[in-house]
């Protein structure tokens, strides 16, 4: 890979200017947070921590950084976010909530919580990176999820009626914070950077963006989610859009990100939508950014990039009625599989990587594997999505395309996995500490390709109608030659 170095000229204005960036900067603070702190502190030091992360929240300004040392992070019980970031940095001054070198940080739902969103970002210009964001699903069972369930659409459904009849009357929907909770929540937000967590466990969503804007979700491991919610989550989601400029280029990334094990039991809560039955479970979904939160045409591009997929209820991946999608080099393995025991996860058949209902997508050096008598890829709908160097696969031999045609690059073999196996033994279970449940990141390894691989050095940096793409160096592979899938250079 050649590095090009760009030589400029400062002028005495931009010295000046970088000196003031400098010196704000210096004048930043960073505040520490630890298990053994105490909120009385000045957090200034690791000696002097806080014990509570909305203590260090709540002071933040443009520049600082909240570093977290060991400890349990968990709400108070009342309902309350166990930390809400609501202070914003700014384009040259960010606010990043880190762990402390060398710590791994846990934020953990109690027992009997309130809170229906964990860790809340409502603010710009935040990284949040290294936490361990644990829910409370374990503790929900499937025939209590579904008695909470029935109740809330039913209390949905009389509402609405109520308010047919007299506009005054509230409609009810969902609060129960057991089986609905979001571990991770953006919302009303732009530049917002969630980078390298561990997020499982959660009723609903993972990590979850609404209406925001510059989302990048890079580099986390998300399973176990959306099992008991009524809210139709996914284990990574981004949801609606929000125009806050008129930019046209990519503006939301996800990348390089493990997201396995989530699906979902219950229908969503209004039962005119998706016939009653369970539709979501996803690995990833980019989810209705047709429009955005003003009412006008989402203008961006969202990458969906180097993600492993495997072992979810509902698709591994796909774009739901929304526009200007590139899904690039990720592998998706054996999804619309049910991970919960008991439940049929509303017998999802949609297909691994998918487009639905959805304009200007493309799908371009993924690996498509499902298992026997599932979709491997299905059209719906859509318009102006583009697939190519793609690898499709069926492990029971029929390969199962809906009425896609394959085009000249494809590849209609088994990719030859180092070790795919190990990774559909956990597929269905009865509880959630399987070994590669608790050891997700070898799937890095499990789902590489070996050197008989028909996919090595055969994906493609340009798009079917000539227009070039970039795919980045995945896993470390500094070979120019791309290679089909999310895992590059692991040919044990």
């Amino acid at each position: 890979m050649r590095v090009q170095t760009v030589h400029t000229k400062m002028t005495t204005a931009s010295i000046i200017l970088t000196a003031l960036l400098i010196s704000v900067r210096a004048l930043a603070t960073t505040y520490y947070v630890s298990g053994s702190g105490n909120d009385s502190h000045d957090g200034l030091t690791e000696g002097t921590a806080f014990r509570s992360l909305q203590t260090a929240a709540n002071l933040t300004k443009p520049g600082d950084t909240v570093s977290v040392l060991n400890g349990v992070y968990t709400d108070n019980g009342k309902g309350e976010n166990i930390v809400w970031i609501h202070l914003s940095g700014t384009a040259t001054l960010p606010i990043i909530y880190t762990a402390a070198a060398g710590q791994k940080p846990i934020i953990k739902v109690s027992s009997s919580p309130k809170v229906m969103f964990p860790v809340y970002i409502g603010a710009s210009y935040i990284t949040f990176t290294g936490f361990e964001v644990i829910g409370r699903a374990p503790s929900v069972t499937l025939a209590h999820a579904t008695a909470i369930a029935l109740h809330e659409e039913a209390a949905y459904q009389k509402s609405v009626t109520a308010h047919k009849e007299n506009p005054k009357a509230p409609i009810v929907y969902p609060t129960d914070a057991a089986t609905n909770h979001n571990c991770i929540f953006i919302t009303g937000a732009t530049h917002v950077n969630i980078i390298g967590n561990l997020v499982h466990d959660c009723s609903a969503a993972g990590i979850n963006s609404e209406t925001a804007d510059y989302v990048r979700i890079e580099s986390n491991v998300v399973y176990n989610t959306s099992w008991w919610t009524v809210y139709d989550t996914t284990g990574i989601d981004i949801h609606g859009m929000l125009n806050s400029d008129n930019a046209s280029g990519y503006k939301n990334f996800v990348l390089n990100n493990i997201s396995h094990d989530n699906g979902n039991t219950q229908p969503f809560y209004d039962l005119s939508v998706g016939n009653g039955v369970p539709t979501d479970g996803n690995g990833i979904i980019i989810d209705s950014n047709q429009m955005s939160s003003n009412g006008k045409p989402y203008l961006g591009r969202t990458l969906v990039m180097g993600n492993i997929v495997y072992n979810n209820g509902g698709t591994g991946m796909h774009a739901f009625h929304s526009q200007h999608v590139d899904f690039f080099n990720n592998t998706a393995f054996h999804n619309n599989i049910c991970p919960i025991t008991g439940s049929s996860c509303g017998k999802i058949n949609s297909g691994q990587i998918i487009a639905n209902s959805s304009v200007d997508v493309n799908i371009y050096n993924n690996i498509l594997y499902s298992p026997a008598t599932r979709y491997v890829y299905r059209d719906f709908g859509n318009k102006n999505v583009s697939e190519d160097y793609n690898i499709f696969y069926n492990s029971g031999g029929k390969l199962l395309l809906g009425s896609y045609k394959p085009n000249k690059h494809d590849i209609l073999v088994d990719p030859k996995f180092f070790d795919a196996v190990s990774l559909t033994a956990s597929s269905v279970s009865s509880g959630i500490d399987q070994y590669d449940r608790a050891h997700p990141l070898e799937a890095i390894t499990d789902l590489g390709l070996t050197a008989k691989s028909g996919g090595l050095n055969a994906g493609t940096t340009h798009l079917d109608n000539g227009t070039p793409f970039s795919p980045v160096a995945i896993n470390g592979n500094k070979d120019p030659k791309i290679d089909i899938g999310a895992v590059s250079g692991v040919t044990k």
